[in-house]
């Protein structure tokens, strides 16, 4: 196969494609020995490729890293027999691959079609005769040329998504609403799976002019003072420097290596000390290790924990959906503690954990 021939092989396809997730397959048949491992930039989506085989181990990009950190060889891995014939395949939609194939100097690009459904693109201004009309006269269609079940009429796309960004002179994560890329553009055009319309809410030159060709790679618009302490356990000490594919703002690395040592992760010229080893074992951001150890000294190492937990993950627990966020505003204040967001989480979560308890006393009872 091209992968065992080439240090590297790139696929490149429409952001919707399906034929690429066959391609570990072809690996999977073709490799005799240990495990192949593919990695996924979202815990969400490494849960839902992953399979009842034990060959074939979907992990993200995260954990793979710290396999790195006791494995560097990775010897349990089968398209690995040393660190000089490392094999590595990219998958990519199409907007990314000149970036990959300008990164590997050495390998071979494939280029795989997608599925073949037109949907047609109507913006903003557009000039439409009747838009009701239309959408009765689609409507009307799909009920007479498709079987029973629900029926998706229209799709629209409003061009914005929620933008987090690390500002690294403040030292805090900004969240605010931005537009979205074209390549996120053409993948929510294809949301429906079939044939149809999508109408989208901003104009063809908003489309040219305004949106990004791809969205930015989380390394550019994230805190790096977990990446940083991950590379040094590593033994990667010049991390300004390191290769990256998308190399970030040296200001951000300047932040991180500030943060680590106010930490007391690292020592004055860079180097990491034990505190910093032991913060990097943790599945967590590297400021948590202070705060759980302090927990443990006064007895209240459950209560971090859960805190640590809630505050790691992409969906908080208090969520404030727009259509009932006055409600929720509302439900929120009985968890409240005016003096940390933090304890307010932690109420709600003891909330959640008390009447989980009740609903299974009640059907203990019941039974």
């Amino acid at each position: 196969m091209a992968f065992q021939e080439s240090f590297s092989t790139r696929l490149s396809g429409e952001i919707d494609s399906d034929h690429i997730d066959q391609i570990l397959n072809f690996v999977l048949f073709d490799q005799h020995e240990p495990a192949i491992a593919c990695t996924q930039s979202l815990r969400n989506n490494a849960i839902s490729a992953a399979g009842d085989t034990s060959r074939l181990v979907y992990m993200t990009d995260v954990r793979l890293l710290e396999l790195a950190k006791s494995d560097v060889l990775f010897q349990k891995y089968s398209a690995v027999t040393s660190r000089l014939d490392l094999k590595v395949i990219v998958m990519s939609d199409t907007a990314n691959v000149s970036k990959f194939l300008g990164y590997f100097e050495r390998g071979v690009h494939f280029a795989i079609p997608s599925d073949s459904f037109q949907v047609d693109i109507r913006w903003l201004l557009d000039p439409d005769p009747n838009f009701l009309e239309l959408a009765v006269h689609t409507a009307k269609h799909i009920h007479e040329t498709t079987g029973d079940g629900d029926i998706l009429i229209s799709l629209t796309d409003s061009g914005l998504a929620i933008d987090t960004r690390f500002n690294p002179r403040a030292g805090i994560e900004i969240q605010s609403m931005a537009p979205i890329s074209q390549a996120e553009a053409r993948y929510r055009a294809r949301q429906a799976g079939r044939s149809g319309v999508c109408y989208r809410l901003y104009t063809k030159s908003d489309f040219d002019e305004v949106l990004l060709p791809t969205v930015l790679p989380p390394i550019l618009v994230s805190d790096l003072s977990e990446l940083v302490l991950q590379l040094k356990v590593i033994g990667i000490n010049d991390v300004a420097n390191f290769d990256f594919v998308d190399k970030p703002h040296p200001e951000v690395f300047l932040r991180a290596l500030e943060d680590l040592h106010a930490m007391g992760y690292l020592t004055d010229v860079g180097v990491i000390t034990e505190r910093g080893h032991k913060a990097a074992r943790l599945p967590v951001h590297p400021l948590w290790y202070n705060a759980l150890e302090r927990a443990h000294e006064l007895g209240c190492s459950d209560e971090i924990i859960t805190i640590a937990a809630t505050k790691s993950v992409r969906n908080y627990i208090l969520t404030r959906p727009s259509a009932t966020r006055q409600a929720a505003d509302l439900a929120h204040q009985q968890f409240s503690c005016p003096m940390s967001d933090h304890i307010t989480g932690l109420n709600a979560f003891h909330a959640y954990l008390d009447t989980e308890a009740s609903s299974d006393h009640s059907d203990a009872l019941q039974s």
